[in-house]
């Protein structure tokens, strides 16, 4: 059974198996070893058991060997575990809520005396005799063969030095780091050699193993150091140099202690120490890979395996990557380009993974697999020991134990740990699979695992994410980033399943990168987003991150960057107020400043604090201000003039923003005005189009909500909804207005208590007209041919009885002859039609007829009489001759008529002879209904002609001519 992860990443969180804080202090050196065997025979049962019986055994140390407060992960080795995964499932802080420009950056940098290619390692709650305190600690190793303690927390008093800090190195007696003019290697941008891999802890022994190459005196010297977590002393008679040979063939071959560099992280396992040799990142064309073991305890060589005797070439050098264990005895790594030929009986495994085991003889060859195109990929510079190896979780099919590779081509070779596959000249078909990830530049390190997912990230390529379910990894990936870079360092954080974040570096740029990790198209940061603020400082060749109980810890040339949730402004006081508009504020705005870790208070004055409300218009008596001896500032806050809910922040570079929320409300109402709805016109019993709206305001012109209004339109009978309401939160108040049935102008009046009222005038129309009737100008008598005196007028009504404009009324004599003046004419506002009607020349009755479209009609009934008398003519009687004295046998008859020859009646006529002698019967006479005067004449005596003349006032004359004989 394979145990694929090892107890390496320690958390009581999920079952920790660290001491109390008692325990953490140094055992004396003559008792140090003793007093661990217990707590190491625990770890080496358990390293070859389920993780079920480590968990229950686990607990026991955490119910009664652990600080309460312990809940903390202690990252031991390189990428977490032995099984290389780079994952840390027991992060609780680094959420995705807070893992983001604002909440999360860089916190403080420690100076280092070289460049620090290994990765940091992290112990919680170690004992420093130097402190006589407690403290989180992060290790670091630099190329200057120094190793540094320092505190993981923070950098502030006494923690701003190094907890300890052990040198390698004494120059003044010839021991001094190797110049890389030595080892002829420039592309990497080393300066030296000295630390170059990643050291690993081991806490049954409280003790932190170094691997560190000096020059001394001419010589170049490989050393193992195991040092005292707490002091940095050297433990178990420590160190001890390498010096190491094999004998293959019958041939001795010799570590040669100038051409090779360690540059794998260490690996510990089940007490053994192991380390791989071979380039430092650059090809040397004289390295060879070269894996030992030794004892924890004793620092003593137990194993020695060469990958490429004779030949110079087959580095185990993995960009950093350390060296896998399965807790079984058995150790895995991938070579680079070299020689290969152990499919012809030889021993030269370039661009292969191998697996070691740890045996009674040392280290033995147990297995390999080596890809059908090596020679490609020597050829072509694409050596597989460029990328790591990791040991995937144990599989519920067979084959139940993978194990995963990846070469700088970026093709992912997923192989059964139990049968590796070696060599297929063909294909690769014989291993479970291979899955080319298309990565467009070459992969270094390059493999992360985390919740059955792979994470491969390659120079000039998008990271990508392959699922990993029942055994087999999906042939395209889930999930990618959109930025193209060069990525160092791939690690992933999370609370088991729960808020997973892939953390990357671009050493070439200098960039801190977080991408869900679910979704790697979702970018958490980049530390460019705060501006200058989380500057890294020049990074080395391959960047190697490790995050820690909430803190992202960093590798540079020459710092240790330390990144992580900013101390904060906290809202102490003022928060949540109300406040009328332009008022200020009750309470001051007070913020503090507190860590993101404890929530303490931070007592740190000087820091200076900007208040700002995103422009809104408030007033800050001091926006910019600094903190005081407790950490605190303050500003008062005078409230916009517009009602609202605001944001007020307290910002400070490089701190995480308090936040106010207040409220600023309306003041009393100072204004009472029409808002709409004046002035509107609707037929009767119709609503008007607009709700009639007032506004209530204060002195700023807010409106202001809650004010009683009424409305009232004095009578007039129209239907106001509501008749009274408030305002509301605009500080508006409406009612729907339905005319009443009397049409004409209607005042309707909105009123509030204290307030002055307002008036709305609206026009109330009549409805469509259905009725009409006489007004005035029957019966009249009009002289013949003349105007009426009167106009003959209708009135047009709608429903109500109401007056309808507009209406087209047409008039008819039925062609008597008379005119109307005007035809048709159209009804006024008073819904009145009229028109003059000059009657026909013919005395008599005329029937005039009015309609309008869809009302029937009205009849006028007008009465012709004659017009002024103005002939007179003779009718009968004229010319007649009788004798003397005799009466004419017909009467003299005439008459009276208008212009138009109408009779005109009652008019006198006088008769006159001239005084010739004749007698008349009447010498005037009225004219009678036909016109007619008629009277008799006797001739007088005397005979002769006789001229009679009639003559009637205003008329001209007429004579009769008659003749007596």
């Amino acid at each position: 059974m394979r145990f694929g992860f090892s107890p390496q990443v320690l958390s009581c969180k999920n079952i920790n198996l660290r001491r109390n804080d008692q325990f953490q202090r140094p055992i004396e050196s003559g008792r140090q070893a003793h007093a661990a065997q217990d707590e190491q025979k625990v770890i080496r049962s358990l390293t070859g058991t389920r993780l079920l019986l480590l968990g229950a055994i686990a607990m026991t140390f955490c119910l009664f060997g652990t600080h309460p407060a312990f809940s903390q992960v202690s990252v031991l080795t390189q990428a977490y575990d032995n099984a290389r995964t780079a994952q840390n499932v027991n992060e609780t802080i680094l959420t995705h809520a807070k893992v983001n420009a604002n909440l999360f950056g860089k916190l403080f940098t420690y100076g280092l005396d070289g460049q620090m290619p290994a990765q940091p390692l992290y112990v919680s709650n170690v004992y420093i005799p130097a402190t006589n305190s407690t403290h989180n600690v992060v290790y670091a190793a630099t190329q200057h063969d120094s190793v540094y303690a320092f505190d993981a927390d923070n950098n502030v008093g006494g923690n701003a030095n190094p907890l300890w800090q052990k040198s390698f190195i004494d120059p003044a007696n010839g021991i001094t780091t190797i110049p890389v003019k030595d080892l002829i290697c420039v592309n990497t941008g080393f300066t030296e050699f000295g630390i170059e891999s990643t050291p690993v802890i081991d806490l049954s022994r409280n003790a932190i193993y170094v691997y560190a190459m000096t020059k001394e005196n001419g010589n170049y010297v490989h050393r193992l150091h195991a040092l005292d977590l707490g002091t940095g002393a050297e433990l178990f008679g420590g160190p001890v140099q390498i010096i190491a040979s094999v004998v293959i063939g019958g041939k001795t071959y010799t570590f040669n202690t100038k051409q090779q560099v360690q540059r794998p992280g260490l690996l510990l396992q089940n007490g053994i120490v192991y380390i791989g040799f071979g380039s430092p990142g650059c090809d040397l064309n004289y390295e060879m890979g070269w894996v030992m073991s030794y004892d924890a305890s004793t620092l003593q060589q137990t194993g020695v395996w060469d990958d490429s005797p004779g030949v110079l070439a087959s580095a185990v050098w993995m960009s950093g990557a350390g060296l896998a264990g399965d807790g079984n005895g058995n150790v895995y790594f991938s070579t680079g380009d070299g020689t290969f030929d152990a499919d012809k009986g030889g021993n030269h495994y370039g661009d292969t993974v191998v697996k070691l085991a740890q045996g009674g003889q040392g280290l033995s060859l147990a297995d390999f697999f080596t890809p059908y195109n090596q020679a490609y990929l020597l050829q072509n510079n694409l050596d597989l020991g460029a990328g790591r190896v990791i040991l995937l979780p144990e599989q519920s099919n067979p084959p139940n134990n993978l194990a995963l590779a990846v070469g700088k081509a970026g093709v992912m070779y997923l192989l059964d740990q139990s049968n590796l596959g070696g060599f297929n000249p063909v294909d690769d078909s014989q291993i479970v699979q291979e899955v080319d990830t298309h990565a467009s530049g070459d992969v270094h390190n390059g493999l992360t695992y985390w919740n059955n997912n792979i994470f491969v990230y390659a120079e000039n390529t998008p990271v990508k994410a392959f699922s990993f379910t029942n055994g087999m990894i999906s042939s395209q990936p889930t999930s990618q980033t959109s930025q193209v870079f060069i990525p160092r360092g791939g690690i992933v954080s999370s609370n088991g399943t729960k808020d997973g974040v892939f953390w990357c570096l671009t050493t070439d740029t200098k960039k801190l990168f977080a991408f869900d990790a679910t979704n790697l198209g979702v970018k958490l940061y980049d530390n460019t987003q705060a501006g200058s603020r989380d500057t890294l400082a020049a990074m080395n060749h391959f960047g190697m991150l490790v995050v820690a109980n909430g803190r992202v810890y960093i590798n540079g040339q020459k710092q240790l960057a330390v990144f992580g949730l900013l101390p904060y402004f906290a809202a102490i006081s003022g928060n949540n107020q109300t406040g009328t508009v332009r008022t200020q504020l009750p309470l001051p705005l007070v913020v503090g400043l507190k860590d993101a870790y404890t929530n303490n208070s931070d007592l740190v004055s000087g820091i200076p604090v900007t208040f700002k409300d995103g422009g809104k218009g408030g007033i800050f008596s001091n926006p910019n201000t600094f903190t005081d001896g407790a950490g605190m500032a303050s500003t008062q806050y005078l409230l916009p003039s517009t009602p609202g809910t605001y944001f007020i922040t307290a910002s400070s570079p490089g701190y995480a923003s308090a936040s106010f929320v207040v409220i600023a409300t309306v003041g009393s109402v100072t204004s009472f005005a029409i808002s709409s709805g004046n002035f509107q016109t609707a037929p009767v019993a119709t609503s008007l189009p607009l709700p009639l709206k007032v506004r209530a305001k204060d002195a700023s012109g807010n409106g202001v909500p809650g004010i009683q209004v009424s409305f009232d339109d004095g009578g007039a009978g129209g239907t106001l909804s509501p008749p009274s309401t408030t305002t509301d939160a605009a500080g508006y108040a409406s009612t729907s207005y339905i005319t009443s049935t009397k049409s004409g102008a209607v005042k309707i009046t909105s009123s509030s208590a204290g307030l002055t009222s307002l008036v709305f005038t609206e026009t109330v129309t009549a409805g469509p007209a259905v009725s009409m009737s006489y007004l005035s100008g029957n019966s009249q008598t009009v002289a013949a041919g003349a105007a009426a005196p009167m106009q003959l007028q209708v009135t047009v009504a709608d429903q109500y009885a109401n007056p309808v404009s507009g209406v087209s009324v047409s008039f008819s004599d039925a062609a008597a002859g008379g005119s109307f003046s005007p035809d048709p004419v159209s009804t006024t506002a008073k819904g009145i039609a009229g028109t003059r009607y000059t009657v026909p020349t013919k005395v008599g009755t005329v029937t005039v007829t009015a309609s309008a479209a869809g009302m029937g009609s009205v009849i006028f009934t007008v009465n012709i009489k004659a017009g002024p008398a103005a002939i007179l003519s003779i009718v009968s009687g004229n010319n007649q001759t009788v004798p003397n004295g005799t009466t004419l046998p017909q009467p003299l008859v005439v008459s009276v008529t208008d212009q138009y020859g109408n009779p005109f009646a009652g008019k006198t006529v006088t008769f006159s002879d001239g005084g010739a002698g004749g007698k008349f019967s009447s010498t005037s006479g009225v004219s009678n209904s036909a016109g007619q005067v008629s009277v008799t004449y006797t001739t007088p005596n005397k005979s002769g002609p006789i001229t009679i003349a009639v003559s009637s006032a205003g008329l001209p004359p007429i004579t009769f001519s008659e003749t007596a004989q």
